[in-house]
């Protein structure tokens, strides 16, 4: 049901379940107002002086390149597969200003086939404004490609807007990992909160996110101190017409992911394990390690506190 970061279709390769391509025109986020405008003509701008877009947000550019992280910024790579064989892939993972905003990459290389994708997110709240990815072959080109943008255009099969802070559906969960953090605030024990992600061109799903507790866990990056958060999708969102006692007993068994995180600022993502969709193999994350690029790319060290109380 959600595709989350481990699952990557690349050539073939992977679980996605569902795309959809919502390409619509330009007048503006939220309103035809002059903030709102000027906000997206500076967005479009961006994007297109990083190279990401053409003319307008539908185009893409003369060149589709694989994007590097510029110098001074913060990279973390991790593997990820299926839980019961050896991780087969490798995600790369960091975030840009994009004036107010935050632009956030992730790439996914398997095979010597890779899949690119970017999302603007809004620096001032969840959810996400612009979402794209695209599939190349080993030889470069692009073999599919998607692209979403926030509207209040389309709506949901019973007339109703969309939550605002909407994720888009997509193969790898439609937001990246570090969202679950920005949508609880400070992880404190007990702390929890609600996502939204598109399933549909006209529905959504709500998915439940707390703090689960605290481990210890090994990764090839080392041993770290976590924060565990489970996500759970909430059956009455998708089953709003059946009676609440059947959803009550139903909700349980719904299948859960796990995040974890280190467990002080600035939280970075250190591992996932958990079913992505309604059924299907398990699948893992774990980090590798993290660098600033422009520096040496050693292995991550273990920065996190051992013996750490959530507050």
């Amino acid at each position: 049901m959600i595709v989350r970061p481990t699952s990557v279709s690349i050539s073939g390769c992977g679980i996605v379940l569902g795309l959809f391509l919502l390409i619509v025109p330009l007048p503006s986020f939220a309103s035809d107002t002059a903030t709102n405008l000027a906000r997206e003509n500076a967005i479009v701008a961006s994007l297109r002086a990083r190279g990401l877009v053409g003319g307008n947000l539908t185009e893409d550019s003369d060149s589709a390149v694989i994007p590097s992280p510029p110098p001074g910024t913060e990279v973390r790579i991790y593997d990820a597969g299926r839980a019961d064989r050896p991780l087969n892939a490798t995600m790369t993972e960091w975030e840009e200003p994009l004036g107010a905003d935050i632009l956030s990459f992730m790439i996914i290389a398997r095979d010597g086939a890779k899949q690119v994708t970017w999302w603007v997110l809004p620096g001032d709240s969840t959810g996400c404004i612009i979402y794209s990815y695209r599939i190349f072959d080993k030889s470069g080109h692009v073999v599919r490609s998607e692209f979403w943008r926030a509207n209040d255009l389309i709506k949901t099969a019973y007339g109703q807007d969309f939550p605002a802070s909407l994720y888009p559906f997509g193969p790898n969960g439609g937001m990246p990992p570090g969202e679950v953090i920005r949508a609880l605030g400070t992880p404190s024990s007990g702390a929890s909160t609600t996502m939204y992600t598109q399933f549909s061109p006209d529905s959504y799903v709500t998915l439940d996110v707390w703090v689960d507790g605290a481990d210890e866990i090994v990764t090839p990056a080392g041993k770290f101190r976590t924060i565990r958060i489970v996500m759970r999708p909430n059956v009455h969102s998708f089953l709003p017409s059946w009676p609440g006692f059947v959803l009550k007993a139903f909700q349980p068994f719904l299948p859960r992911e796990t995040f974890y995180f280190e467990a002080k600022p600035p939280y970075r993502f250190l591992a996932y394990e958990g079913v992505p969709g309604a059924t299907g193999p398990e699948e893992k994350t774990e980090i590798v390690r993290y660098y600033v690029r422009g520096q040496s790319p050693a292995a991550a060290k273990n920065t996190s506190p051992m013996n750490v109380t959530l507050q």
